[in-house]
């Protein structure tokens, strides 16, 4: 709860201008030519726009209008729900984890650093992962029964409705149920068509939100995949998502993570966990553009993969490591971890320029405003898409491009001025003499003081680090 209230803005534009800035056309605060091109191909699935829809209806039912409390609330409802789905997982794996080791899993499953600002996303990947786990929680539970069957199916179905790409690791752990179980043809059917019939509403949702009849997960296969548009974003070489879990789950978490997963492939093949898994990664290998998100969906399962590949290894005989070094790595890597903890869960989400635009909103003026930014630092609109959601009344942005000759404005009293400037760009002479002139100060950084160090030994280069000035 405290990292859904301080992880403002979003990690990725899609959990903000496909989901957030896409409701907005259903509230009249959007129309079709303010939003992305995904909107006008419907290839996104209306479900998250939808249910972000009626949360906004009830925060206007309670007087909540401010954009900033309202995606906070998105996000409270996410940390809780992700809280509660974690909870029922964990209880579900007491009989795949050792009591030897079943407070680190426990531990883990809440707290490895890079867990809770993932799980407070109001994003595909947040959600769709979130129910792929509950699904594994019912079937790691063993009860076989119809209607387990028939809400594992629906799970199923609401993950994929989430994220088209979760069919991948739907079809995995579909297969692991009818090959390392063997359960009955009609058990399998269950899940199939519960999984049909939620895919079905989801077909009704998108009609309604969109107007017309349409198939957006086909829609989306045809224009990313048959089509190549996703190749337009860029493209990556096969070993990518290796590389990033080693350097970014922050060194040496990594390394233990790729480690704990190709041993528990080889030596426990069968486990639902890596027919699940695997084809997820396998397929996504193959796709030429990646990204680091991509991997959200299934990494609330990286603690039973890390536990129960220690398990393997504490199993053997020829296994006896020292009692004094365990406790000593235990340690290091325990401040190794809550040092990404505090820095993670503390920070923006993203690049955060959300935290210096909510800055500019809680100053309650009622002065015009006028917000100058430097360059390509316009937190409002960084990647020159309408944001609708988050624009100040009575304002207006301008540009202060460093290759032309800077005017500096003579200050109106009647006017809030304010300046957005990255640590790199500030110490431009430029913008010192804009800020000298303009009399301003600084008000606040996108992070705090004190994590800069840390971010900057982590490799964050100093354009990220965002600045607000006002006079």
């Amino acid at each position: 709860m405290l990292t859904a209230y301080l992880s403002n803005g979003y990690f990725h534009p899609d959990e903000h201008y496909q989901i957030i800035e896409f409701a907005g056309i259903k509230d009249g605060t959007n129309t079709a030519k303010d939003l992305t091109w995904e909107y006008h191909a419907q290839i996104r699935p209306a479900i998250q726009p939808t249910i972000c829809y009626f949360i906004f209806k009830v925060c206007n039912l309670f007087s909540i209008t401010n954009p900033y409390d309202k995606a906070f609330v998105l996000r409270l409802i996410t940390s809780l729900l992700s809280v509660l789905v974690i909870y029922f997982f964990t209880n579900s794996c007491k009989n795949l984890v050792t009591d030897k080791y079943w407070k680190p899993f426990v531990f883990l499953s809440y707290f490895i650093w890079f867990l809770p600002c993932i799980n407070v996303r109001f994003s595909s990947e947040t959600w769709s992962g979130i129910f792929l786990l509950l699904a594994l929680a019912f079937v790691i539970r063993e009860k076989r029964d119809a209607l387990s069957y028939i809400l594992l199916g629906s799970l199923l179905g609401l993950s994929f409705l989430f994220r088209f790409q979760m069919a991948i690791p739907a079809l995995g752990l579909v297969l692991w149920i009818l090959f390392i179980r063997k359960e009955s043809i009609s058990k399998i059917g269950l899940i199939l068509i519960s999984a049909i019939v939620l895919v079905a509403i989801g077909v009704f949702i998108d009609l309604w939100f969109y107007g017309n009849w349409t198939i957006t997960f086909w829609n989306y296969f045809n224009e990313n995949l048959i089509e190549g548009k996703a190749k337009q974003f860029g493209t990556s070489p096969w070993y990518y998502y290796f590389y990033v879990i080693f350097v970014y789950s922050f060194f040496p978490f990594g390394i233990l993570i790729l480690t704990a997963f190709f041993l528990l492939t080889f030596k426990k093949f069968n486990s639902v966990f890596v027919w699940t898994i695997l084809p997820f990664l396998i397929v996504h290998t193959f796709i030429s553009h990646k990204e680091l998100r991509f991997l959200f969906p299934i990494i609330n399962l990286v603690p039973i993969v890390l536990i129960l590949a220690i398990q393997e290894i504490s199993s053997k005989s020829w296994v006896r490591s020292p009692t004094k070094l365990i406790k000593g790595i235990s340690i290091l890597l325990l401040i190794i971890n809550t040092t990404g903890l505090v820095v993670a869960s503390f920070k923006p989400a993203g690049a955060g320029g959300m935290r210096i635009t909510q800055e500019i909103n809680e100053m309650n003026t009622k002065k015009p405003l006028t917000i100058y930014f430097v360059n390509d630092d316009n937190p409002y609109s960084p990647w020159n898409i309408t944001t609708n959601f988050y624009a100040e009344p009575n304002s207006e942005i301008i540009k202060i491009d460093l290759s032309q000759q800077i005017n500096i404005p003579a200050i109106d009293s009647n006017k809030k001025n304010v300046l957005i400037v990255n640590m790199r760009n500030v110490k431009n002479e430029k913008v010192q003499n804009f800020i000298a002139n303009t009399h301003m100060k600084e008000q606040c950084k996108n992070v705090s003081n004190f994590m800069i160090p840390v971010l900057e030994l982590y490799g964050y280069p100093n354009y990220e680090f965002i600045m607000l000035y006002s006079d």
